[in-house]
């Protein structure tokens, strides 16, 4: 009879497991990593595989999650057996994240309902001015003329004396030409870049691109079967102060950023006030 008992008890316990596992499979998918009674399935790899991913560059994103997932699961129950019951007590930290979760939240929220975004060009200008000194720039910022020409094009004579000119008209000739002749191109006079953003373009390191600046402002190099021109109409040297026209995004940003604190002051300030005087709020004197 214990015998008996003893069969139905193995069975039993080898159906449960193997119910589990037709758990895993068919209700929450494929299981493709285990630690214990932790699972890792393959619905949780999936969604974070691009979905122009090659076979090969899948294969290795999921070998690494899998891994960093394996080693978090295995140090959790390292931690586990060996922290003291005070150390894996951890509500009272988790209470004061909760609640400074639901605070920042909460503030955030105000400040998209009440933020003013419009800031004006004075605005900008005033900040400008009295920060003058924060707006120095690290590299040289020019405003000129680049194109990107095959050296074999017929209109690379052309678009080479273009270039160089001053009159609206030929600028204006310019820009047909390198529309349908040029593989890149940008006709920035009124408009600063920096160099870095030429250098990219160039394929080349900035300090190449200053050492032909310091030559000629007219700058022309060939390089695998295209032909690089670069115009300089204006620039700012290093250590010079950045034009308001560089950096307004910059002044702007750093406005809003001034505005939403100054908000999330005014909250705190007038929540404070408002529970002192309702009585909601009550300080007691130590004294």
């Amino acid at each position: 009879m214990k015998r008996v008992r003893l069969l139905v008890i193995l069975v039993g316990c080898v159906s449960a497991v193997a119910s589990c596992q037709l758990i895993d499979r068919f209700i929450k998918g494929d299981v493709i990593a285990r630690v214990g009674g932790d699972v890792l399935y393959a619905y949780q790899v999936e969604e974070l595989l691009p979905k122009d991913c090659t076979p090969e560059d899948s294969a290795h994103i999921v070998s690494a999650f899998i891994d960093s997932w394996a080693t978090r699961q295995l140090i959790l129950r390292q931690a586990e057996k060996n922290l003291s019951k005070s150390d894996l007590n951890i509500e009272k930290e988790m209470e004061e994240l909760r609640r400074g979760l639901l605070a920042y939240r909460y503030e955030m929220k105000y400040v998209d309902t009440h933020l003013d975004t419009i800031i004006t060009e004075s605005e900008c200008a005033a900040y400008y001015r009295d920060n003058s000194h924060t707006f120095v720039s690290d590299t040289y910022i020019i405003r000129g003329r680049y194109v990107k020409i095959p050296s074999s094009s017929p209109n690379l004579d052309v678009v080479k004396r273009l270039c160089r000119s001053n009159v609206q008209k030929d600028l204006d000739r310019l820009d047909e030409i390198c529309f349908s002749s040029a593989e890149k191109y940008f006709l920035y006079d009124d408009k600063w870049i920096s160099l870095d953003v030429i250098a990219s373009e160039f394929g080349e390191s900035v300090s190449f691109c200053e050492k032909e600046l310091a030559r000629s402002r007219f700058v022309e190099f060939i390089k695998e079967g295209y032909t690089y021109l670069l115009f300089v109409t204006e620039y700012v040297s290093p250590g010079e102060q950045e034009p308001l026209e560089y950096c307004q995004n910059h002044v702007r940003e750093i406005l809003l950023s001034r505005r939403k604190q100054e908000l999330v002051a005014d909250l705190e300030r007038n929540l404070l006030t408002d529970a002192k005087s309702s009585g909601f709020l009550t300080i007691y004197n130590e004294r």
